[in-house]
């Protein structure tokens, strides 16, 4: 009847999809959570009435209520409140969305942004996720703003450097430039670089103060050992490192740092050696100054490197000459007024010059009174005269290098006792004849130079020297020195008043001559004349002086020698150096000499063979040596004793036999030789008369006519089969395919 009697028990079931979860499966009530997207009805199955179903129950997810910033994708992780970074860190985040039921719904699409401070960048401004790279300092929070929904946003995130974690050494301040690694550098040249702090993430934190030191070889100095930052001033050659050690950090140091000295890049000319001393400038010198430079190199920044080896020259005014044309140094003499300068010229570098150097002459300094005019001659000191006698003096002026600058006029005078008279009182020369037995001196006084005086001259009356000399001896026909020494004795001289005080030679290119020496010797017996000519014969002759310088008689001219100091000029013509040879070996030789040739020996591996003095040319006969390498010498001499040799390495090849001698009848002797190629071979065998005792005649290719080695033997018997004599026979072999491609000889012996 459709009346109301009560609730009643039921079995409660989801039917179609099943959208959620029933509290009672059974029971008179029970409450359906939607857990599932979907239609379903609610059935209350009762055990003996009729059920009943409700209509259709739609689920859905409802509309987004609120979004969370979660720390996972899907709903996962936390919500993300306050959180810590440091520089160069990343925090990524997702938005899950949420019904008003608190259910998640899904990671859900938003405009992101940071607020508070701006401390770093996001990766995406909407969607579903972002990521924070933290990039400055502050307080700010990630804010998610959805369209409809309520907003959510993170904690405080707050942002800090971190603590350094390494350092890194650059090449410019505020972490710019690049890490220093493998540097070439030269001399003088700097390094500059900074010690870079980063944290945990790579961030660079700032310049940080560490300790700096070199390791490696001692390349350099440095600016500082404690800072941010120092400089390396190349100093050394080597290589080495920098290391910047942080007390805390992890540390760094650079790649290998190689320093080389470098080119040269310019010269400067010094005035003293290893780059001391000032370089030369502006400088005035006087004649017999000397001026020593030298050459520094310098690479390109000016670092000393050396003194370096350069062409030396003057320009300008030719002042002097130098003491060297190429080195690291050279000293200019100055023999000539004007003005110039020295000029350093390196193969690579740029070159250098002094200043202008100024040359003058200088001032008289003092005066000498000299026995010739134009500062020849000697300084006039004691000398012994006898009445009547003259003596003619100079007067040479010098300035403080000693160096002589012209004749110089002077007031003459005789100090001591009044021994003459003078023909000038005034001038730059004068006379004095001796006409008072005594002992005075010529005294030349100038107006504004150190005056100079003579030895004592001591005048004495007349005396005579008897007798001369001997005829000087010399070394013989030739001298192989350009110094000629001649020997004398007194010979019949005597002077038993005053004695011999010296001798007075005279040497020239002919008898009697004097254009090579004229002059007082002093009181020796041999006297040596240096700088002959070669090719000159020289003669000599000598007179005696006494005590008070009167002379004997001269002596005979001597001999004559010739200088001869020219090697003869030897050339083996024939064969070259290297040659092959066998058999009768022509030597010939080429001789050229500026005298006649006395002699040319020929050696064979250093032993002595044959002389010669007419023929420059010997036959060597190999036709009992061994094959294998020879040495071949010619020595020549000339009749002065002059020597010269050339030799040359030869090869023989040729006939050989073995035994030798040998035994006929008994045994065979093997003749063993070498052909260029296959060739017909003709081979006899003669005894010393001439005769022919046995022939042979091999075609080219047969056996003993192949290129290469081949033998042939031979059992001592003739061509009629007769066993031959004792005795010595000569091997001939004639073909195209030997060495000299003629033929060969050799001897051989037959015994019993």
């Amino acid at each position: 009847n459709s009346k109301y009697i009560g609730e009643v028990t039921v079995n409660w079931s989801i039917s179609g999809n099943v959208i959620g979860t029933l509290s009672e499966m059974n029971g008179i009530s029970t409450v359906l959570t939607i857990t599932t997207i979907g239609s379903a009805q609610l059935l209350a199955d009762h055990a003996s009435a009729a059920d009943d179903s409700t209509g259709n129950i739609t689920a859905t997810t409802g509309g987004i209520n609120y979004v969370k910033i979660r720390s996972a994708v899907g709903g996962a992780g936390n919500e993300v409140g306050a959180v810590e970074l440091i520089l160069g860190d990343t925090l990524t985040v997702w938005l899950a969305g949420y019904n008003a039921n608190d259910i998640y719904i899904g990671d859900v699409s938003v405009d992101w942004s940071i607020t508070g401070n701006s401390i770093g960048a996001l990766s995406d401004n909407n969607g579903v996720s972002t990521i924070l790279t933290a990039s400055k300092i502050g307080v700010g929070q990630i804010l998610a703003d959805h369209s409809t929904a309520t907003d959510d946003s993170t904690g405080n995130i707050t942002v800090s450097m971190g603590g350094i974690n390494y350092v890194k050494i650059r090449d410019a301040a505020g972490g710019g430039g690049n890490e220093v690694g493998v540097a070439g550098l030269i001399f003088g040249d700097i390094l500059r670089v900074w010690a870079a702090g980063y944290n945990d993430n790579d961030e660079y934190l700032g310049d940080v103060s560490v300790s700096w030191s070199i390791t490696g070889n001692v390349i350099g100095t440095l600016s500082n050992t404690i800072g941010n930052n120092t400089t390396l001033t190349a100093t050394a050659v080597g290589v080495g490192q920098l290391l910047a050690n942080h007390d805390t950090a992890v540390d760094d140091s650079t790649g290998n740092i190689t320093v080389t000295a470098g080119g040269i890049n310019y010269v400067k000319i010094r005035s003293a050696a290893g780059g001391a001393g000032n370089e030369v400038g502006v400088v005035e010198l006087i004649f017999g100054d000397t001026l020593n430079v030298w050459t520094a190199g310098y690479n390109t920044n000016d670092i000393y490197l050396g003194d370096a080896a350069v062409d030396w020259s003057v320009t300008g005014d030719t002042i002097g000459t130098l003491s060297n044309n190429s080195g690291n140094s050279t000293t200019l003499i100055v023999t000539a007024v004007g003005m110039g300068q020295l000029l350093a010229d390196h193969s690579s570098a740029a070159d250098d010059s002094t200043g202008n150097i100024t040359a003058t002459t200088g001032g008289i300094d003092y005066v000498k009174i000299r026995s010739a005019a134009g500062g020849a001659g000697d300084e006039v000191e004691a000398i012994k005269l006898i009445i009547d006698d003259i003596l003619t003096v100079w007067t040479a002026g010098y300035n403080t290098n000693d160096i002589y600058l012209g004749e110089v006029a002077v007031d003459w005078s005789i100090t001591g006792d009044t021994i003459g008279t003078l023909s000038n009182n005034s001038g730059n020369s004068t006379t004095i004849t001796a006409i008072t037995v005594g002992v005075g001196q010529l005294l030349a006084d100038h107006s504004s130079a150190t005056d100079d005086s003579t030895g004592e001259i001591t005048v004495s009356e007349k005396s005579e020297i008897e007798g001369r000399p001997t005829k000087p001896e010399d070394e013989g026909e030739y001298s192989l020195q350009t110094t000629v020494i001649f020997n004398w004795t007194q010979g019949t001289v005597k002077d038993s008043e005053n004695g011999i005080a010296g001798y007075y030679l005279q040497v020239g290119t002919t008898p009697e001559g004097n254009d090579k020496f004229e002059g007082d010797v002093g009181d020796v017996l041999n006297c040596g004349i240096a700088g002959c000519i070669n090719g000159n014969t020289y003669y000599a002759r000598v007179r005696a002086k006494n005590g008070i310088g009167l002379y004997s008689e001269w002596s005979e001219n001597s001999d004559g020698i010739m200088v001869d100091t020219i090697f003869p000029a030897v050339n083996i013509v024939s064969p070259d150096n290297g040659d092959t040879v066998s058999g009768m070996v022509d030597i010939v030789v080429e001789v050229r000499d500026n005298i006649e040739i006395e002699k040319i020996e020929f050696y064979l591996n250093g032993e002595l063979n044959t002389v010669s003095v007419d023929n420059f040319n010997w036959i060597w006969d190999s036709s009992n040596c061994r094959e294998g390498e020879y040495n071949i010498k010619v020595k020549v001499y000339d009749q002065a004793g002059n020597s010269n040799s050339d030799e040359v390495k030869l090869f023989l090849k040729g006939l050989i036999n073995y035994p030798n001698p040998f035994r006929a009848g008994k045994e065979v002797t093997i003749m063993e030789y070498s052909l260029t190629g296959d060739s017909t071979v003709y081979i006899g065998i003669y005894d010393f008369l001439g005769n022919l005792v046995k022939k042979w005649k091999i075609e080219a290719g047969q056996e003993g006519g192949k290129e290469g080695e081949n033998r042939i033997s031979w059992n001592g018997r003739n061509g009629e089969g007769k066993l031959c004599a004792n005795g010595g026979y000569v091997i001939r072999l004639k073909s195209k395919g030997i060495a000299n491609g003629k033929y060969i000889t050799r001897r051989i012996a037959i015994v019993k």
